[in-house]
């Protein structure tokens, strides 16, 4: 099990992520890397259907005696092609990063920017340049429902026939069935945002495997209450009270239970949560954590 996570983020600067003591290494992406068994994907919320790809990558890797790598992307691609707007992400990349440390299954991870260039590259030369050329990928593993490459013509069964061509396995795993929704749907981050976002974010925590959290900015705080800021870019719970937490984002003073008041802007978003606790002021951005909805 890796006590530190290798983090390449293409054309990036090094720098330390304290929390995990992880090392964000420069990386530049020309460079080949040895053998390994590569995962694909945005892992946004890194959800329990995430860490079974998680935990077939780590078998994978075992089986083959080689070391194991999370390919990831920033920003979200429908940010940058699609006609609908991109969703509102369930983690930041640094706290994606994070979650994936802390799996313990993971020995590196490389963030690949995704922009116009990316989205129109042929899934062959992605596969033939990135995965074999640049990560050496002997095994790739992928979501059922996962595609990659222009158009998305990479699909699922597109990536067994390359996969053939260059020496490298390729194995789909089903996304584990979202038992706790009336929707048949397998667990997605798609559904965990739906769940969140309508209110029931008891029922999101089955799926993300913990409860949802936010980092937000205070607006103002006393020793036991505050109001913080919902970021634009981030899943907000509905209008509403929930029991919950609260802690700074450094963590020193740890998680403290509190109820949260999600309120609406002039439009009826939700923008701002108000929150009361029995614990000390918190220094710079709260981190808000959402565990159940109560009743109006």
């Amino acid at each position: 099990m890796p006590s530190t996570l290798n983090i390449g983020v293409s054309g990036g600067i090094g720098l330390q992520s304290g929390r995990l003591a992880m090392r964000r290494c420069t990386q530049a992406a020309q460079a080949r890397s040895p053998a390994q068994v590569v995962a694909i994907g945005m892992f946004d919320g890194l959800h329990i259907g995430h860490r079974q790809v998680l935990q077939r990558l780590r078998a994978l890797g075992d089986r083959l005696g080689l070391p194991t790598l999370v390919l990831t992307f920033d920003p979200h691609p429908r940010s940058v092609v699609g006609r609908l707007p991109p969703p509102r992400l369930l983690c930041t990349v640094d706290e994606r990063l994070d979650l994936l440390a802390a799996s313990g299954l993971v020995d590196a991870a490389l963030v690949l920017p995704f922009d116009v260039a990316r989205s129109q590259e042929p899934v062959e030369r992605f596969v033939a340049d990135t995965l074999v050329g640049m990560l050496g990928a002997r095994a790739l593993v992928v979501g059922a429902n996962f595609a990659c490459g222009h158009q998305r013509r990479g699909t699922v069964d597109r990536l067994q026939a390359l996969g053939a061509d260059h020496g490298m396995q390729v194995h789909a795993l089903p996304l584990r069935p979202a038992a706790v929704t009336a929707d048949p749907l397998a667990c997605s981050s798609t559904v965990i945002r739906g769940l969140i976002q309508a209110g029931d974010v008891a029922a999101a925590a089955q799926l993300l495997g913990r409860p949802h959290a936010l980092t937000a900015d205070p607006v103002r705080w006393n020793d036991c209450a505050g109001v913080a800021r919902l970021p634009p870019a981030m899943c907000r719970p509905a209008v509403g009270r929930y029991r919950g937490a609260v802690a700074g984002s450094g963590g020193s003073h740890g998680w403290m239970p509190a109820i949260l008041d999600v309120m609406a802007d002039a439009g009826g978003e939700p923008s701002q949560v108000r929150w009361r606790c029995d614990g000390g002021a918190l220094p710079g951005p709260a981190r808000l954590l959402f565990k159940e909805r109560l009743p109006a």
